[in-house]
């Protein structure tokens, strides 16, 4: 009789305890309202605010066969490999309607870190606001992360004429079938001038409902005009279309002033989608010369894993596999082309 009160005794102090501690474990949840998951990375969410850590690494190798030019002294790379975007951040939310991202850049070609997004958005009735280094409104190639553009680099246009984030302020407005973004900028963080210059840009996209979940149509334009002041002259250069190559196509220093404006458009059809863009720069020299640098480019890809290629806020966004490879699939296959033209030779008299 008395091992069989001894029993009861440590079941009721057994179950008092435990009952503290379901007690504790609610009490310490609510106060702290945090949760952890993980998705690709470990992300803390909160009731009302999150964080996140991203990055990405992205490999090449490259082999050029061409003939060296005697007279520049360019040769082309033989056999190269190299870490092409190698990048670690961090976002989040401060509350619902503040956000904020910040990520550095390992550049390959210097050896350098480089500062990529740095800035604060804010949620207001009239739109979006972000302060900080931000890409410029301009392109869809130049919107689509680097992580879901078809090909490993972008058009060649955006790399001839420059196109690079900066830092300014922008409002951007998003509805369900288009959206309005501008904003006013100064340089990129890594330039170190005591007069920038600056660079106003507008960006408009529209996606009409074409009565079909499977299909999206793009239609699109940017306009932007830049001055560049005591930075030095601007220069058009493009490597072709391999990061491990020089930009020996150039125009040298030219401009201290640049109008740019193109138009974009795409299409999808479940696997199957076409994109293109055609841009001109509107390039003024110091004593009065001026010329028009142009590109464009035309591509087509088709999923034949049977994955569409998936659209937000005026550009492409992530893809996810069918069959993920971590779950014993074979992931998503694409297969594409691209024809892609830029003219740098009307440079005209200063």
């Amino acid at each position: 009789l008395a091992d069989g009160d001894l029993i009861q005794d440590l079941q009721r102090q057994i179950l008092s305890l435990q009952q503290q501690i379901d007690e504790l474990a609610a009490k310490s949840c609510d106060s702290c309202g945090t949760d952890v998951e993980w998705k690709g990375a470990a992300k803390i969410k909160g009731d009302d605010r999150d964080f996140k850590v991203r990055g990405r690494l992205m490999v090449d190798y490259a082999s050029v066969d061409g003939d060296s030019d005697p007279l520049s002294g360019h040769e082309y790379v033989d056999n190269a490999i190299e870490a092409r975007r190698a990048r670690l951040g961090v976002e989040g939310k401060l509350q619902d309607n503040t956000k904020y991202k910040f990520e550095v850049s390992y550049d390959p070609v210097d050896g350098a870190i480089d500062v990529e997004d740095a800035y604060i958005q804010w949620g207001t009735a009239w739109g979006d606001i972000a302060l900080g280094q931000q890409k410029v409104p301009v392109s869809l190639e130049e919107q689509t992360s680097s992580r879901y553009i078809t090909f490993m680099e972008r058009a060649a246009f955006t790399d001839a004429f420059g196109l690079q984030r900066q830092v300014g302020a922008t409002i951007a407005h998003n509805a369900d079938n288009f959206t309005i973004k501008a904003g006013i900028f100064g340089a990129n963080l890594s330039d170190e001038e005591i007069d920038e210059g600056y660079t106003v840009a507008a960006r408009g996209t529209f996606s009409p409902s074409i009565g079909n979940s499977d299909a999206l149509l793009h239609l699109g334009a940017s306009i932007a005009h830049s001055t560049f002041e005591d930075t030095g002259l601007k220069t058009y250069r493009v490597r072709p279309l391999v990061h491990q190559e020089d930009r020996y196509i150039s125009t040298g220093g030219y401009a201290e002033e640049e109008l740019f404006y193109g138009v974009e458009g795409a299409a999808v059809f479940g696997p199957f989608s076409v994109q293109g863009e055609w841009a001109r720069v509107d390039a003024d020299a110091p004593g009065g010369g001026s010329s028009e640098f142009d590109g464009w480019y035309i591509d087509a890809s088709w999923f034949i894993t049977g994955e569409s290629r998936k659209y937000k806020k005026g550009a492409f966004s992530r893809v996810s596999p069918a069959n993920p490879v971590d779950e014993g699939g074979m992931g998503a296959w694409q297969i594409a082309a691209r024809y892609d033209v830029v003219d740098l030779s009307d440079l005209g008299a200063a």
